[in-house]
């Protein structure tokens, strides 16, 4: 049995947009902790949402402490943060509104008992009632290949590496690196942007596989598509910021001179604009497959080619004149 006087505090920070079903899934999830509920309390942050969330919210009544606060919809870095601000524990463990926790997550992710403060990553899989299709299939492929790896003995850590759908951090340890960088305000490179500055800070990440969590994954294919646009977007700001990574970014693989790359680097960049609309169909066409719940090779080429295309042109946008894009994917 834990004792109160050893086992530390740990505040839980979830954060969601106009998902409540789901989030009303995690949240049952963790009600049956194994963790000593006096010893946890959760922070849900509603990020703008306009759906039934502050509903459900109001109607659970579980047996731990829970606290939600509505806040304008201002983006993930900005919600992670008032989420953390408002914590008691010693340990922010940050959780997405779509995993859906082990019945042991809370219990390893107590494991800061080191003497220097630390970042615990648990491991995320997907969880089996997700629509089957072929996201989920590319998604559960990512999964066991990513944390296969963190498992490696004397594995070194990469920024890329931690993503804080599943992952727990000394409180007074994120406070004094200032959070996530609230410029981030869209999808994507959030984490990673955080996760570059606490490696700069000497702090080294702790994988436990035990804290293990389930992403109920249902996303759609227009949504996955504006997802990676999105991620273009974020990826200049995190180059303008951290100039000294440009070779570890993704946009960085057009530097290569594989005739793969050579080819789409030249269809994307030379492709006028109405022709365009052929990307759109396909997406269109994938959503399609999407609902059918199909999966397989093609649907998988298929899916690379669109989420390229999606990427480029959200990097394109951000870049603001073509040649400062084509000078950028050129590695000029």
């Amino acid at each position: 049995m834990s004792d109160l006087k050893t086992e530390p505090l740990l505040s839980v920070v979830i954060i969601t947009y106009n998902r409540g079903k789901i989030l009303l899934s995690s949240l049952e999830a963790l009600a049956l902790q194994t963790y000593r509920k006096e010893l946890f309390e959760v922070i849900v942050v509603v990020d703008g949402s306009t759906d039934n969330t502050m509903e459900i919210l109001a109607k659970f009544s579980p047996d731990f402490r829970l606290k939600f606060l509505y806040q304008k919809n201002s983006g993930a870095s900005s919600a992670r943060n008032k989420g953390a601000k408002e914590a008691i524990g010693k340990i922010a463990l940050f959780l997405d509104d779509d995993i859906i926790a082990d019945k042991e997550l809370l219990s390893e992710h107590a494991q800061h008992k080191r003497k220097e403060p630390m970042i615990l990553l648990g491991k995320i899989g997907v969880h089996p009632s997700s629509p089957e299709n072929f996201l989920k299939a590319g998604l559960e492929k990512w999964s066991d290949e990513q944390f296969s790896k963190l498992e490696k003995e004397g594995y070194k850590f990469s920024f890329k590496d931690i993503y804080f759908a599943n992952a727990s951090i000394d409180k007074k340890l994120f406070l004094r690196l200032g959070g996530f960088d609230e410029t981030f305000n869209s999808y994507g490179e959030e984490d990673r942007e955080l996760a570059l500055r606490l490696l700069k800070s000497g702090v080294s990440p702790v994988y436990n596989p035990k804290a293990l969590g389930y992403q109920y994954y249902d996303k759609d294919f227009k949504k996955y598509c504006e997802d990676f646009f999105s991620v273009g977007k974020a990826d200049l700001k995190f180059y303008l910021k951290h100039g000294e990574m440009k070779q570890q970014l993704r946009f960085s693989k057009y530097y290569q001179n594989s005739k793969k790359i050579m080819f789409f680097k030249k269809l994307f960049i030379s492709l006028p604009d109405f022709l365009s609309i052929n990307f759109y169909f396909l997406k269109s066409l994938m959503q399609i497959a999407l609902k059918m719940g199909l999966k397989g090779t093609l649907f998988g080429k298929i899916q690379v080619l669109t989420r390229e295309f999606y990427y480029l042109k959200g990097l394109r946008k951000a870049c603001g004149s073509k040649e400062s894009f084509i000078n950028l994917i050129n590695g000029v």
